[in-house]
């Protein structure tokens, strides 16, 4: 039983309204949009790259959530366990390194709770809560896409995933992947734009084909994603160019970007807001007739199905 199995057998059954039957990152209760994420030292991050950088990725793990449904950054609820052998001053690194972000992204702390593991060895646990404001339209889900639809993708792919494997094994010479998988970049610039234009909307965590897959799936639509499209950072190319895997940068998660469907004749406009935004955006394929799935379709290479990240 993975993830989703478990989700559906067990707690979508208690769902209430506004929740989606627990299929959407995000709720929509009493007008705002709610999204929680549970991240583990070790899972989703690691304090051995800085308890500081620790703090940035859970923070940005869930404004990347709220960004994807075309919501305005309010406020968090943050839950801590720390390990039994914490010290003051990693805690101390923690809470700068999210002081930051929040003044950063313009987020204020709304409550929560603390504790520590008294088992030797458990590890740092986060649990984020975080609010937004929708945008007129409300919360963009990621049911909503049609057939006919393009297929668009803000940032790069792969970056993160790339960097962990460069901080795992030692590579040097991959400092800007590095960097994505430290400190993600999710697009708040676009946040109105999607809110405005996209028809549906996911932020990419478990890798790009496996979060396509979801939305293809909630959606009813088959998802065409053009591989000789996608959009590289220079560390990603040079990877590729050096005999790396392409599917691994498409399932290896951790980019932290937004994947959403648009009406074919409102493209332009949204193409044109990220350009004001200085937001990197790309058309990477479209919605076409078939089974509810996605996949990547190149002359040289084709993945299909929905690998990716797996929290189990």
């Amino acid at each position: 039983m993975d993830e989703f199995e478990l989700i559906a057998r067990y707690l979508a059954p208690l769902a209430g309204e506004g929740a989606f039957g627990l299929k959407d990152d995000a709720a929509l209760h009493h007008g705002a949009v709610i999204t929680k994420d549970l991240l583990v030292d070790g899972v989703h991050f690691r304090t051995d790259d800085g308890w500081a950088y620790a703090a940035r990725k859970c923070l940005r793990a869930n404004i990347s959530d709220i960004v994807a449904k075309g919501a305005r950054l309010d406020g968090v609820f943050l839950g801590l366990v720390w390990p039994a052998d914490v010290k003051e001053a990693e805690i101390a690194d923690f809470c700068e390194g999210l002081s930051g972000d929040m003044a950063a992204y313009g987020l204020s702390l709304l409550g929560g709770d603390t504790t520590r593991h008294r088992l030797a060895g458990a590890p740092l646990t986060v649990s984020i809560t975080m609010t937004g404001q929708p945008g007129p339209r409300g919360m963009i889900r990621r049911d909503g896409a049609n057939l006919g639809d393009a297929l668009l993708v803000t940032g790069t792919i792969g970056d993160g995933w790339l960097g962990l494997e460069a901080l795992l094994n030692g590579w040097t010479d991959y400092s800007g992947a590095i960097d994505a998988y430290l400190a993600p970049q999710p697009p708040t610039r676009l946040a109105s734009a999607i809110a405005q234009w996209a028809s549906a909307a996911i932020d990419i965590s478990d890798g790009l084909l496996a979060d396509a897959g979801h939305l293809a799936k909630a959606s009813g639509v088959r998802l065409k994603i053009k591989g000789d499209q996608l959009p590289w950072s220079e560390d990603a190319a040079r990877w590729i160019k050096g005999g790396g895997e392409r599917g691994q940068l498409v399932t290896g998660g951790d980019d932290y970007q937004t994947l959403l469907t648009v009406p074919s004749g409102n493209v332009r406009q949204l193409m044109e807001a990220a350009e004001a935004a200085n937001c990197r955006l790309t058309v990477i394929g479209g919605a076409v007739e078939g089974e509810p799935a996605a996949f990547i379709h190149a002359a040289d290479w084709q993945v299909l199905g929905r690998g990716g990240f797996s929290h189990f």
